[in-house]
């Protein structure tokens, strides 16, 4: 069987699990109130870190099956954010170089924010993180020009402004563009990682029509307005050649915020990071290098006992001090304390992933 009667395939039973969902309507909407859609995206890869420009031979092609759950102010946060939508997408991207650069397939919760609603028409921008595996990543001796993934499991990171049309019932089209970003945090060299760039176009069925719910604001005091997280973070990271030792980092955070409402908060912080590299490791670094001190502003969204911050700060020592960026999730597991994950880069460039733990005073 070719190549292309293989995808044909796959897109038809994409359609028939879709028919066969929608076709049971009345039974699955008196449970649940959620949507289920499939889109297909066409994109180019960039990259300003791209050495080998014969790695891209083609537009990428990806498949989206998405399962979203309309929220409907059973919680607070809801109704503050004016009632986003929820939702896990399994995709599958053709990254246009088979030998070299392969496919991507993986899972990927989304939030998706509505900027603008009316009958037929709502505009909105969805944020997604989560995790893919890549059959073809960098190997010393099979696949040495993939220096874009340096390990099978990498974390996807993607933003989507997305334009909705309902065209009958409960039948919804959307169109938009994306962008994405596929890295491995840096754990494994090299890794330039995958930024791509695509135009989407997709079906959606929603099984129960949402009605608009009024928004509020609670009041905050000025007790609850201002507040310090201290955050301590473990990584693993590696440096060139690739294959070489993995080493540790270790990250101590602090943070002064504050509240601008029950939603959103904004503030500074300043960030210790030391890095365990061996001398035998990295032989031509200085021994105070091992150490870096930087200064942030972060801006933070709370849904609940999730919370997102996203900061740019600049380092304050090192050889070659540099601006560079963080996004950090946080997740409530008893009062005060939070259970982090987090992405450092430098402008675009990644340089690692942690997970750790936080106290909010």
């Amino acid at each position: 069987m070719t190549k292309i009667s293989h995808n044909h395939v796959k897109i038809k039973l994409l359609w028939i699990i879709l028919f066969y969902i929608i076709s049971n309507n009345n039974a699955i909407s008196q449970v649940c109130n959620f949507l289920i859609g499939i889109d297909y995206r066409n994109g180019i890869i960039s990259n300003p870190n791209l050495r080998n420009s014969d790695l891209i031979k083609h537009n990428t092609n990806s498949l989206n099956l998405k399962i979203i759950w309309q929220t409907n102010g059973e919680t607070d946060w809801h109704k503050y954010f004016n009632y986003p939508a929820i939702g896990i997408n399994f995709l599958y991207i053709n990254l246009g170089n088979k030998e070299t650069l392969g496919n991507i397939a993986g899972i990927k919760p989304n939030i998706e924010f509505k900027i603008f609603r009316t009958k037929i028409f709502s505009s909105s921008v969805n944020f997604g993180l989560g995790a893919v595996y890549a059959n073809k990543s960098f190997d010393n001796y099979n696949n040495y020009k993939n220096t874009l993934l340096g390990s099978n499991i990498n974390a996807i990171l993607s933003s989507d402004l997305i334009f909705n049309m309902n065209i009958y019932k409960n039948i919804i089209i959307d169109y938009g563009v994306s962008i994405t970003h596929c890295s491995n945090g840096n754990t494994y060299k090299p890794n330039y990682g995958l930024n791509m760039f695509s135009i989407n176009g997709g079906i959606k069925y929603n099984f129960e029509k949402n009605l608009p719910f009024p928004i509020f604001r609670k009041t905050i005091n000025n007790e609850e307005k201002y507040f310090i997280v201290l955050s301590t973070n473990y990584s693993v990271s590696q440096s060139f050649p690739p294959k070489s030792k993995r080493f540790g980092i270790i990250n101590l955070m602090t943070d002064i915020n504050r509240k601008i409402n029950e939603e959103f908060s904004f503030g500074f912080g300043f960030d210790f990071e030391k890095e365990f590299a061996r001398n035998d490791i990295l032989p031509n670094k200085l021994h105070y290098e091992n150490y870096l001190l930087g200064m942030k502003t972060l801006f933070s969204i709370y849904f609940g006992n999730l919370d997102i911050s996203i900061a740019l700060g600049h380092d304050l020592n090192g050889f070659n001090p540099q601006w560079y960026d963080w996004i950090i999730l946080r997740y409530t597991i008893i009062k005060h304390i939070k259970l982090n994950l987090s992405y450092k880069s430098y402008l675009l460039t990644g340089d690692h992933l942690s997970y750790g733990i936080s106290y909010y005073f």
